[in-house]
């Protein structure tokens, strides 16, 4: 679950019935994923077909008309290539200044795949495979746009976050532990704009603050009032510590955001290894900087 990002600079825009006829300078987009909590899984592997986006907020596939092609990508990414805020490049163009309320990603599914570290391949053909449920074939996945995105005349820098760790589920934890191995798909994205998020590090120690690494600890970025339940805690990102216990959330919303209408509101971290979990341990993002969220102690089990 390490956080993953492409680079994408916004390819020919083709232009929606009602997008501002004026237009800003070169637009980014990245797509950025917190990735894969499998410690057996070598690749995951998304053909990406092109990226849209729309000025109108309804993103149903019936308004089609009203999406502007702003990346042809046509290609496989490994989504575990990436980690801690890298970027893919995959185009550029001028997109008209306004706000962008609906972002899409086209993916083919029938050219997508899971690498197993044994050198097994998963798809919708294989068995055990992946369950790609209503997203088989050429799918067009929505993402979640919660921060206004707005494009001004030079242009702005938006991410799509693609949150392998939460897209690609364990069969047996769906459908229970009789299940079939593999995997199924239930993809979760959302789009922002680059310049109103901030990172969040820090590492991951066993046992103490002074302790061993806890290497491939599974992070979770969580939201929420840390004086209720757990349980009242949304999951919001994803990532997985590097060899030296390291780990790093790119791309996440200022905490302003979300503090306005609920004060009360912080963003914690949760790691766990094997059977050891941390406790919750708040941190504030602000935009533009990268926000220490200190060492994490899971307890040795």
């Amino acid at each position: 679950m390490r956080k993953l990002a492409f680079l994408l600079l916004a390819l020919g825009a083709g232009c929606s019935p009602t997008p501002p006829d004026v237009f800003g300078g070169p637009t980014t987009f990245r797509l950025t994923d917190a990735p894969f909590h499998y410690d057996s899984v070598a690749s995951v592997d998304v053909f990406v077909v092109r990226v849209q986006v729309s000025w109108a907020a309804d993103t149903s596939t019936s308004n089609i008309d009203d999406f502007a092609t702003v990346a042809t990508v046509g290609r496989k990414i490994n989504l575990l290539a990436l980690e801690g805020g890298l970027t893919d490049l995959l185009g550029t163009a001028a997109i008209p200044k306004g706000a962008i309320r609906a972002v899409r990603l086209i993916i083919d599914t029938d050219q997508s795949s899971i690498t197993m570290k044994n050198g097994a391949v998963l798809d919708g053909s294989s068995s055990p495979g992946i369950a790609w449920q209503s997203s088989a074939g050429i799918a067009t996945l929505n993402a979640t746009v919660e921060d206004n995105i707005t494009v001004p005349s030079e242009g702005t820098d938006v991410v799509i976050d693609f949150d392998v760790g939460r897209a690609f589920l364990n069969a047996s934890d769906v459908a229970g532990s009789g299940a079939q191995t593999g995997f199924v798909f239930s993809p979760v994205l959302r789009a922002a704009a680059a310049e109103r998020t901030g990172s969040v590090s820090g590492s991951v120690k066993l046992g103490s603050a002074t302790g061993p690494a806890a290497v491939e600890a599974t992070v979770e970025l969580k939201l929420g009032n840390p004086n209720n339940p757990s349980n009242t805690w949304s999951t919001l990102s994803t990532a997985r510590t590097d060899a030296n216990g390291n780990f790093k959330f790119a791309y996440v919303t200022r905490s302003s955001f979300y503090t306005v209408t609920n004060p009360g509101y912080s963003y914690m971290v949760v790691a766990t290894k094997g059977s050891g979990q941390s406790a919750a341990k708040a941190v504030t993002v602000v935009a533009g900087a990268d926000n220490p969220a200190g060492v994490v102690t899971v307890p040795q089990s």
